[in-house]
């Protein structure tokens, strides 16, 4: 059933994060995307590629190597940040 509108890219891509349990291929993830974003580019792949490098990874997820990634909420999750104050900041 196609869309009455249209997506874009960067909201395709906060949509799959969304929908993630735990750690995928950066070539699944890409796939996924396209799917709900599709793209008349001549390589759609590289686009929302270089858009999760750029915009998206360390903020939205996480790569674990070259071709994994995982959603920063999941990464973070039950993580403790601790920070010392001095007696003056308190």
């Amino acid at each position: 059933m196609p869309q009455k509108f249209k997506i874009s890219k960067d909201e395709a891509i906060a949509q799959m994060v969304a929908q993630l349990e735990g750690p995928i291929t950066l070539a699944e993830f890409v796939r996924r995307v396209l799917v709900i974003w599709p793209s008349q580019a001549k390589k759609p792949e590289t686009a929302v590629r270089q858009t999760i490098r750029d915009y998206h990874a360390g903020k939205t997820v996480i790569f674990l190597d070259d071709d994994t990634l995982l959603p920063t909420s999941l990464a973070l999750a039950g993580v403790t940040l601790r920070v010392p104050l001095a007696r003056s900041e308190v």
